[in-house]
Parts: C-alpha cells; sequence; structure tokens
C-alpha cells in the first residue's frame, strides 16, 4: 500500500491522477464530531485502492474537485463529512455513502473499522486507537491514519454496491437514502436558534415543581430522606414495604422493575406512584432539555445529530438533544419546545403529515372502509371512539388505539372492534406476516428490506414480536421514505434562498423563515411535501409562530 503526501501548498506528485478520475473517496478529519464546535483540519483523498493523497484544509485546488458534481464522492458518513466541508466554504454533492449502504444491508455495527474488518478484511486504525490529538499530529502521521479511511471507503463501496444490486436495494439507496444526505447534513449545519432566557425560566420551574413533588413523596413514603431517584430505593418500597404487586423484572439482574409503562398500569395500588411519574418526568425533562440544552448553545444555537442509520425501520432519529423524547402533546413537553426560537425577523414554519400512518394502512391493505373513510373526509379517530368505546367523547382514546394498531399493537378486543370495521386490514395484516414468517424478512414500500428472526423463534411471545414489528417496520418505515422524499424535494426548491431546515421530529419538518418569504414557503411546501403516489394523497398541517412550542395553524393541505 503505498501513499502520495500532498503538502499545505498543494504540491504533489502526479496531480493530474486526481483531476481525471471520476470517483473519489475522502475522509474529513477534524476537532470532534458536533458539527457547531468542531473545526475541520485537512483530509485524505483516493481515487485508487492502493494510494492516497492527504491535504489541508485550506487548498483550494482539492476543494474545486470535491465540489465538481459530475464526480462521484464517496465519505464514510457523508452528512458529517459534508457539513464539515461546508464549514471550510465547499459545498459537495453527488455523494455515495458506504455506511448507509451498510446500513441497508443489516449490519448493527457500522463503524469504518468494523466493516472493513468485515467485508475487506482490513484492519483500519480508529480515532479511538489512534490515542492522539489531531491538531498535534504532523501531515505525515495524518496520511497514515487518514489515508487509508479513504482508502477503505472506496473498496467498500465496490463490494457493498454489488450485494445492494443482488438484494435489489439500490433503487432506495440512490433515490430516497443519498438524496436526503444533504437535507440532514444541512440540518447539522444550520442548527437551530435556542432561548437561554427561556430554558433559565423552564430551569427554576422546574426546580420548584420537583420540590414540592417531593413532600409529597416523603409524605406517601413515610421516609422524609429517601433518593426517590433512585430505582432500587423505590423498588424496595413498592414491593416490599407498600405491598405494591411485582409486575416486571430487570433485564439484567432479574430484579423487580420501576418501569414506567408497569407503573402506569397500576396507579391505583398506591397514592406514591402517580406523583412517583410525575417527579421522574421533570427530572428527566430537566437534565436531558433544560440543562442539558443550556449547555449545547453556541453562539444562539443548538447544534444536533440526526442519525440516518440507527433505527432499523429507517425512521430518523436524534441524538444531542434526543427531540424525540420531548413529549409532543403535553403541556410540559410544550413548554420544552417554547424555547426552540425563530431569530428576529423570522418565523418557525412546520409541516406536519395527517394521519400517515394510518394512511399507510389504508395503502397496503386496500381495505374498502378505510380508504372510503379517508376520501369521504371522514374523523377516523372519532368512527374508532364510537364503535369500539361507544362514544365519539371517546375521541382520544381511538386516535390513541388507531396508531397502537399501525404498530401492530392494541389490547385484543379493541384489535378485534376495530377489524370489524375494517377486515380487509386484518387480512392484509395476517397475510404480510405469514409471508414475512416464510421469508424471513419484510419490505416497506421504497424497498428497504428488515430481517425479522424474532418470528422464527419458538418462544410464541418473542414470535408475537415478530409479527408486530412487521407491520411498525413496513408502516413506519413507509412513512419515513416519504417524509425524507418530500424534505428531499423541498430542498431543491427551497436550495439558495434563506430559509433553513432546521430540525425533523417523526411526522414533522421545521425551517427557519424570513417573515417576508412566509406565502412562498407555505406555497413550496404545499407543492413538495404532499405526496400522491400512493392510494390516498399524504397531505399535511402548517403551522407558523416564533417558537417551535407556540406555532399556529395557518394551512391545512387537502
Amino acid at each position: 500500500m503505498s501513499y502520495v503526501f500532498a503538502s499545505k501548498n498543494g504540491s504533489l506528485e502526479n496531480p493530474e491522477l486526481l483531476a481525471s478520475a471520476k470517483t473519489l473517496a475522502f475522509d474529513i478529519e477534524g476537532s470532534g464530531v458536533n458539527i457547531g464546535t468542531s473545526v475541520p483540519y485537512g483530509y485524505s483523498l483516493a481515487y485508487e485502492p492502493n494510494s492516497a493523497y492527504y491535504v489541508d484544509i485550506g487548498d483550494q485546488h482539492f476543494k474545486d474537485l470535491l465540489a465538481d458534481e459530475s464526480r462521484l464522492k464517496i465519505p464514510f458518513n457523508a452528512a458529517y463529512d459534508r457539513s464539515m466541508l461546508k464549514k471550510a466554504g465547499v459545498i459537495i454533492d453527488n455523494l455515495c455513502d458506504p455506511m448507509i449502504a451498510a446500513h441497508l444491508l443489516g449490519n448493527s455495527e457500522l463503524s469504518l473499522k468494523a466493516l472493513a474488518l468485515k467485508y475487506l478484511d482490513l484492519n483500519v486504525v480508529s480515532f479511538k486507537e489512534l490515542g492522539r490529538n489531531i491538531i498535534d499530529m504532523s501531515m505525515e502521521e495524518l496520511l497514515d491514519y487518514s489515508g487509508p479511511h479513504s482508502m477503505a471507503a472506496l473498496m467498500l463501496w465496490g463490494v457493498l454496491e454489488k450485494k445492494l444490486r443482488d438484494l435489489k436495494l439500490l433503487d432506495v439507496f440512490w433515490n430516497i437514502e443519498m438524496p436526503f444526505v444533504p437535507v440532514l447534513s444541512d440540518m447539522e449545519f444550520n442548527g437551530v436558534a435556542v432561548s437561554k432566557d427561556t430554558l433559565n425560566v423552564l430551569g427554576r420551574e422546574f426546580d420548584d415543581k420537583i420540590a414540592v413533588i417531593v413532600e409529597g413523596l416523603n409524605y406517601w413514603s413515610g421516609h422524609p430522606n429517601m433518593n426517590h431517584n433512585s430505582p432500587h430505593q423505590v423498588a424496595k418500597l413498592l414491593y416490599e414495604q407498600l405491598g405494591v404487586p411485582v409486575g416486571r423484572t430487570t433485564s439484567t439482574e432479574g430484579k423487580p422493575s420501576v418501569d414506567k409503562r408497569y407503573l402506569e398500569t397500576i396507579l391505583d395500588k398506591h397514592p406514591y406512584i402517580r406523583p412517583y411519574l410525575l417527579f421522574k418526568q421533570y427530572k428527566t425533562l430537566k437534565h436531558s432539555y433544560v440543562d442539558s440544552l443550556r449547555k449545547q448553545i453556541v453562539d444562539g444555537r443548538v447544534y444536533g445529530s440526526f442519525n440516518q442509520t440507527r433505527t432499523r425501520t429507517g425512521r430518523l432519529s436524534s441524538s444531542d438533544p434526543n427531540l424525540q423524547k420531548i413529549p409532543q402533546r403535553t403541556p410540559i413537553g410544550r413548554r420544552i419546545r417554547t424555547a426552540f426560537i425563530a431569530p428576529k425577523g423570522k418565523v418557525l414554519m412546520k409541516w406536519d403529515y395527517d394521519l400517515v400512518e394510518l394512511k399507510g394502512l389504508a395503502h397496503c391493505s386496500q381495505d374498502p372502509a378505510l380508504l372510503a373513510a379517508f376520501r369521504a373526509g371522514e374523523d377516523i379517530h372519532t368512527a374508532t371512539a364510537i364503535r369500539v368505546f361507544g362514544s365519539a367523547g371517546e375521541r382520544a382514546k381511538g386516535k390513541t388505539l388507531d396508531f397502537r394498531i399501525t404498530y401492530g399493537g392494541g389490547e385484543p378486543k379493541d384489535r378485534q372492534a376495530f377489524f370489524e370495521m375494517y377486515p380487509g386490514a386484518l387480512e392484509w395484516i395476517k397475510r404480510t406476516t405469514a409471508e414475512a414468517r416464510e421469508a424471513g424478512y419484510i419490505r416497506t414500500i421504497g424497498g428497504r428490506i428488515r430481517d425479522i428472526p424474532e418470528l422464527w423463534s419458538s418462544n410464541p411471545k418473542v414470535q408475537q414480536h415478530g409479527d408486530r414489528e412487521v407491520i411498525s417496520t413496513i408502516i413506519q418505515g413507509s412513512t419515513a421514505e416519504v417524509m425524507k422524499i418530500g424534505t428531499t424535494r423541498a430542498r431543491k426548491e427551497l436550495n439558495g434562498s434563506d430559509t433553513k431546515g432546521v430540525l425533523q421530529v417523526h411526522d414533522e419538518a421545521v425551517y427557519e423563515v424570513p417573515e417576508r418569504d412566509v406565502d412562498d414557503v407555505i406555497d413550496v411546501l404545499r407543492r413538495t411535501m404532499t405526496y400522491n403516489e400512493w392510494s390516498l394523497p399524504l397531505t399535511g398541517t402548517i403551522s407558523v409562530g416564533k417558537s417551535w412550542g407556540d406555532m399556529k395553524e395557518i394551512a391545512s393541505v387537502n
């Protein structure tokens, strides 16, 4: 394996070889992983498996090579590398990410080191193994470290492309996943404005509420010095001293669990339980969001990570902060969302898909009654409430059941009532789970594959979990593909404008929009986000506000 060294001034042997290459693999080296605080130092380049270059980030000649859209660029973890180059003033597209390819192929370990070892029998040095700060390394040392990363990425794609083709995954890779990378990269690069003043107010309010709740917990427990934040002490109190029946046990030690889902089913067993759950909610939200967000603010913005390869269904996830964990429809969750704001002269605009999971069930099952109900504009949740719970006043329960059905859940008697309304949906679920059990995997509408080994388990409970995963993966995965397609279309039309994509959570996409452009962006979202390629149009609601937690609906797209 030979290396060609490029110095800071760009002098290197045979630069015309790079200039003529139609495919370039590259690997960015920087000060960290957070886009908001990290600084790019340089990058390696490879156009063939046996040689690599390393250049300083300031070298313009090689930036021009990467910016050339006629070349295919192969970075491992493309969203990060694209954002870091954008910080250096280079916009790159026409990307191919072996990490995303590996994820589509079902790999759970997605580090370059693990994949190079698995597919290439090549041992590359990870940053953790390096044990040094990048900024302290010479150009020669950086070449020796980073060069193999670019070469490995190039070789990985050669192997993984064939595997994608064999499994008919090239379409979802090239037409859904890779076009979405710039959307995700831009969100990480843009960050979102966050009000520290709002967080400070929330922090004080949460501390006051926690103090009041603790007084109640001390009273009901009979132990004024107890640590209510200790699962061990709470379990001992509930199950040994207060006589609450044990439900679940911890997966690691087999001890009685204070799991939220179980405690919510036994609220009537002791007055301690309800305030304890409220205490845990406030503590978690304060630690994970109020305190954490305050530390993450950089020049008035928070730069979170959006993860394209973390979920088995293909849904986007987020971290630092984990936006999915903020309660969407509770007063507490809305208060936290008010800390995410629009800067002066701008507003936040949100697109929120309407009933997309239920429409996914209707499209997949082709149930005549469910399709007809949507086309007639009926309130599906109210219809479920009347049929299952006997009253239109139970619409909230009907809504919860509707969504549980799309995730393969729901109590047996409630599921029976639902499927009496929509028998075609039940037939589709039975047929699909049977086909998945025979094949061992399922596909989303867009073509993503997911292996579900639980379907072959000898344990009935595990097998039933596999059945639920079949349905939830098809519905969740397919609706996630719609979101990716829609936001990719929107980005293409908004590219070059002052509107920025800043957040995506579940079925919501949030944009930071100049006040003068509100009407134009509404028109763009209406045209690009509405999806007409299923049996039912996937429409949404557009809302606008000065904060994410205080938005008013201004346009329902039907």
